[in-house]
């Protein structure tokens, strides 16, 4: 269950939500708090996804252009 909710940026509520509606479980918000902290280990995460049109290497652009802005 961990792997189909891992990297997708769900918040609590709506992980339980997606549970509660594949499995056909009712569990309430301590409930789900409780398994996934507790039992899980689930670490805490801030729930937004990533910028998926930034490139691999925005490190490496932004040090080169930093370079070049000082030369």
């Amino acid at each position: 269950m961990i792997e189909e909710i891992s990297g997708k940026g769900m918040t609590i509520k709506d992980t339980i939500e997606y549970v509660n509606t594949k499995h056909e479980t009712d569990y309430t918000y301590s409930g789900g708090w409780r398994i996934l902290r507790k039992v899980k280990n689930v670490p805490y995460g801030k729930p937004y996804i990533q910028n998926e049109k930034r490139p691999d290497n925005a490190e490496d652009i932004l040090k080169k252009s930093l370079l070049f802005s000082y030369l």
